[in-house]
């Protein structure tokens, strides 16, 4: 394994694909990242953990992230209304947001920056590109 890198803050992944979720969780363990990953199944989920209601009020179990992975097509609220619902709050400002789809729909990125997202990547199709990936997002918008 790589030696631990260090970084500040929480990740939550927003995605409701429990594989992704697991190679994602591995990707950030295998690039040596020590950060606290954190993840909900949907943009409801997301929007509730953000604002600490519910469980997700103990904030020592579930901190304020510093970087939000989340995808686009998600049930009950998808990725872009979650970044909408962003827009709206001042005190998540400082609020990292990556987004991660399996669509490059030129479209989508657009919309997707538009509406506030730092940075937007396609999800790649191996655990190898995952980790490459996983790196150069936690560089940019970890460290």
């Amino acid at each position: 394994m790589d030696t631990q890198i260090e970084a500040t803050g929480a990740v939550l992944l927003a995605d409701d694909d429990s594989n992704d979720i697991f190679f994602l969780r591995r990707a950030f363990q295998r690039a040596g990242f020590a950060n606290a990953v954190l993840d909900v199944p949907d943009g409801e989920k997301a929007i509730e953990y953000l604002r600490g209601e519910s469980h997700f009020s103990d904030r020592a179990r579930f901190p304020v992230p510093t970087l939000l992975i989340l995808d686009l097509k998600m049930p009950k609220i998808n990725g872009f209304e979650v970044l909408e619902w962003l827009k709206t709050r001042e005190d998540l400002r400082e609020l990292k947001v990556v987004v991660l789809s399996s669509s490059g729909l030129p479209a989508d990125q657009q919309k997707a920056k538009a509406l506030g997202a730092h940075d937007y990547r396609v999800k790649p199709a191996d655990l190898e590109d995952m980790v490459n990936m996983i790196k150069e997002v936690a560089a940019r918008w970890l460290s």
